[in-house]
């Protein structure tokens, strides 16, 4: 059995691969396992961070895939914008049966040097979070993902235990190991 992996990412009611660009309503009779759809808050928040009319394809999409019976998850970049917001988007999880994902936006020597990173090596401070306050939404999160609406918060239990004992949580990566040496990238 061989399996085949097709990655779209929408933007403006388009998926876009590196071979070729669909609509959304085109790519749905292509088997897709997985769709993510971007959600930073309320119509307001999420529009500063993703930019005009954003918000709209966001419900566009949400309410396609949901008629559709298409399985998605949100992705949320965590900045110091939306941080009052994760109660929102775990709500709408809720409300409408999906997964929401959460990740912090970083600044850091290894983002800013990636080619194709979308920082471009400038810093712009109105995202950052501070250590202290990326610590009290991890344990935020860890307490959601422990009571009921848990099943709609992507990350496990582990992984928010292991962000709470990495050594500088405003750097993405580390020289030192902590706890169990990843093999993902050697099984393949």
């Amino acid at each position: 059995y061989y399996c085949l992996y097709l990655f779209f990412f929408f933007f403006n009611d388009t998926a876009t691969t590196e071979i070729y660009t669909l609509s959304l309503h085109d790519a749905l009779p292509i088997y897709i396992d997985i769709f993510f759809l971007s959600f930073d808050g309320p119509k307001e928040i999420h529009e500063k961070l993703r930019g005009k009319d954003a918000y709209d394809f966001f419900l566009h999409s949400r309410n396609f895939l949901l008629k559709k019976n298409k399985k998605f998850y949100t992705t949320t970049v965590i900045t110091n914008i939306n941080k009052d917001y994760i109660a929102y988007i775990i709500n709408e999880s809720f409300k409408y049966n999906y997964t929401c994902n959460f990740f912090f936006y970083y600044l850091d020597e290894f983002h800013s040097n990636l080619k194709k990173s979308m920082h471009r090596g400038e810093i712009d401070n109105k995202f950052i979070i501070s250590k202290e306050e990326k610590l009290k939404i991890v344990n935020m999160l860890l307490d959601i993902k422990r009571s009921k609406k848990g099943k709609y918060v992507g990350s496990s239990i582990s992984y928010f235990k292991y962000l709470k004992q990495w050594p500088d949580i405003n750097y993405s990566y580390s020289k030192e190991q902590i706890g169990k040496k990843c093999k993902a990238g050697s099984l393949f």
